[in-house]
């Protein structure tokens, strides 16, 4: 997952950065959006993956709720 958010925050940056060229042609607005898209849907699975694999370590949740109960 880590790996995901890394490549989301590249391809994010990426739009960010071809919006900001001067360029206004058809070609680079398609490719700007494409790139901002890929990048929040990489976000999404990257945060979707890091969640699953959470939760398959329920002790280290609960030692962490225990934690901070005492």
């Amino acid at each position: 997952s880590g790996a995901m958010w890394k490549g989301a925050a590249v391809l994010t940056a990426a739009s960010v950065a071809a919006r900001m060229l001067p360029n206004r042609s058809r070609n680079k607005q398609i490719a700007v959006g494409v790139l901002g898209v890929l990048g929040s849907l990489l976000m999404r699975f990257a945060v979707a993956h890091a969640g699953a694999v959470s939760a398959r370590d329920a002790r280290a949740s609960f030692h962490q709720q225990r934690a901070g109960n005492s």
